[in-house]
């Protein structure tokens, strides 16, 4: 944490970067959110914040990060520390006994820019009144976070650019499967060896080998999404196309294809092939030409 100027009367580190403007925290990007920067330096300092706790200030300066100052309570702790100092007047975010949504979410929600209100809404599960999330929706949820999936799905790939690459479905290492991290694209893949493709859903399905619903209910659980639909529509399970075997064109095949003048460097760039048993389209050679 670079960003701190310390006061020499006061102890307090003040952080000099960005700052909410309503409550006056200070604000640190850590991919992929902000979080709040007093939080942050607690866990540099001091360790992992136990779940459900609050990181208060001692020194009631909402933009110090000296971690002497900070300490951690309950929600509880928290109001009653606030109305000792004070500064009772209003309970904003965690401290209103009815929130909903953590200042985490918060600030994930703010930093979300590919996403409808209504997507986000139903995202967190805040809005009550909308219809449950269908399995078009999720896949665009999912799409908002491929490099995450990605990361889960086909761990042995990598990024390159604003792509995902691997061997296969199978996850091995290579080139042949890309998948869009970004973009109107994101979440669209396809594999070149193959002829697979499809959205984030179809990827779901193929690395898993499951069905539809199968793949909706882990990716909703991976994604924390919380509202989703019972009646959801059911593909068949997965399974991997046939791939027939080809071979470089010989005999009848490739005298078929001279005849039409396709040269070797034609048949080699636009890597025409033929079955092993010399066959065209599932027809020999000389059936092929007639039915031609």
């Amino acid at each position: 944490m670079e960003k701190i100027e310390p006061i020499p009367f006061s102890g307090c580190w003040i952080w000099t970067g960005y700052t909410d403007s309503k409550m006056g925290y200070g604000m640190i990007w850590d991919a992929p959110t902000m979080k709040l920067a007093h939080r942050v330096s607690y866990e540099i300092h001091n360790g992992a914040i136990p779940n459900g706790l609050h990181v208060l200030h001692r020194c009631d300066v909402p933009c110090c990060v000296n971690p002497s100052h900070l300490f951690v309570g309950t929600n509880a702790e928290n109001v009653i520390d606030k109305v000792s100092k004070g500064r009772a007047a209003s309970m904003p975010g965690e401290l209103h006994p009815s929130h909903v949504l953590t200042e985490q979410q918060v600030l994930e929600i703010r930093a979300e820019e590919s996403l409808s209100q209504r997507k986000l809404a139903m995202l967190y599960g805040v809005d009550v009144e909308a219809p449950a999330m269908n399995a078009k929706e999720l896949s665009d949820v999912m799409a908002s976070r491929m490099a995450q999936i990605c990361e889960y799905l086909l761990p042995n790939g990598r990024k390159a650019g604003a792509e995902w690459k691997c061997g296969s479905v199978n996850g091995e290492q290579g080139q042949s499967l890309s998948v869009r991290l970004s973009g109107s694209k994101s979440g669209v893949w396809s594999d070149f060896s193959s002829g697979e493709g499809g959205d984030a859903l179809d990827l779901w399905m193929a690395v898993r080998a499951c069905d539809l619903k199968q793949a909706i209910t882990e990716a909703a659980d991976f994604l924390g999404v919380k509202d989703l639909s019972a009646k959801l529509p059911i593909k068949a399970s997965y399974k991997p196309a046939h791939r027939p075997e080809y071979s470089k064109p010989a005999g009848r095949v490739m005298q078929w294809l001279k005849d039409r003048g396709i040269g070797e460097e034609a048949i080699k760039a636009y890597h025409v092939v033929a079955s092993k048993d010399d066959k065209v389209t599932g027809m020999k050679a000389d059936q092929y030409v007639m039915a031609s």
